[in-house]
């Protein structure tokens, strides 16, 4: 059995990652119920700052450094 390392980096990219799809989640379904509007809101905006944040890592991680 493979033991599976994570940078700090990685880590990172992992718990956004996690915490998009569950705000998401919970979002789509506050909203699909009808209550509590502004509670939707903040939750999914939670979780486009964690979607940013993601995309912010894979744009780093995919830069190439300068020669």
């Amino acid at each position: 059995m493979k033991k599976f390392t994570f940078t700090k980096l990685e880590l990172l990219k992992l718990v956004g990652i996690c915490i998009k799809s569950a705000t998401a989640i919970i979002g789509g379904s506050l909203i699909l119920v009808e209550g509590h509007p502004y509670l939707s809101v903040i939750i999914l905006a939670i979780g486009a700052v964690a979607n940013e944040i993601v995309s912010y890592i894979k744009e780093k991680e995919n830069e190439k450094p300068s020669e």
